[in-house]
């Protein structure tokens, strides 16, 4: 199969964690997106790296390559949370006729079913995650337990009054839709005097 075109953003701590373009580069060429060697562009951001490609003539996408790998120094202790965030993900190929054919795997950063498509009956993609188990959902302060703090520290990042790093953005959004919001303070708080069971 070969890719199209892809956009992502990869967020760590970067209170434990450092991007390094050293770590990154083979023989001169960035690694972080190996099938799309040199035409991958991407971006240091606060926290993270955003990364896209584009190409019509389509760059080889081999079964079991790795879409984004990314090696880090390692510059604190405990754990330390990496998220990516695949938003686009398009596979195509070429038939006999010289047409290209493509369907987008993840479109919106959701993954879609395309194996009702044409020419991609057998297309799927597989997730690689490794769950750390000390995090718990809604624990925003990180003690172990959740607790009116956490939903505090959620009201107080809202308003500006305080910060959150990209791993307690994440336990944060006990709603699961992307954003940390008042629902979430409110959902925690409701957890907390047995209003809901799970978040």
């Amino acid at each position: 199969m070969k890719a199209v075109n892809t956009q992502w953003t990869l967020t760590y701590d970067d209170t434990k964690l450092e991007y390094d373009p050293a770590y990154n580069m083979v023989d001169g060429m960035q690694t972080i997106c190996p099938s799309a060697a040199s035409d991958l562009m991407f971006n240091e951001i606060e926290g993270g790296l955003k990364g896209t490609f584009s190409k019509l003539n389509l760059i080889t996408f081999d079964e079991g390559a790795d879409l984004v790998s990314v090696t880090f120094k390692v510059i604190g202790t405990g754990v330390a949370d990496v998220y990516l965030n695949v938003e686009y993900f398009t596979l195509a190929y070429t038939d006999l006729d010289g047409a290209v054919h493509n369907a987008s795997i993840i479109d919106y950063g959701e993954i879609k079913d395309i194996s009702a498509v044409p020419g991609f009956e057998n297309a799927a993609i597989s997730l690689a995650t490794e769950i750390n188990g000390s995090r718990i959902m809604g624990d925003v302060d990180g003690d172990g337990e959740v607790t009116i703090a956490d939903a505090t520290m959620i009201m107080k990042y809202i308003v500006s009054v305080e910060t959150l790093n990209a791993s307690q953005e994440r336990v944060a959004d006990v709603d699961g839709d992307g954003i940390v919001t008042i629902k979430d303070a409110t959902n925690i708080q409701k957890y907390i005097v047995g209003m809901i069971d799970e978040f």
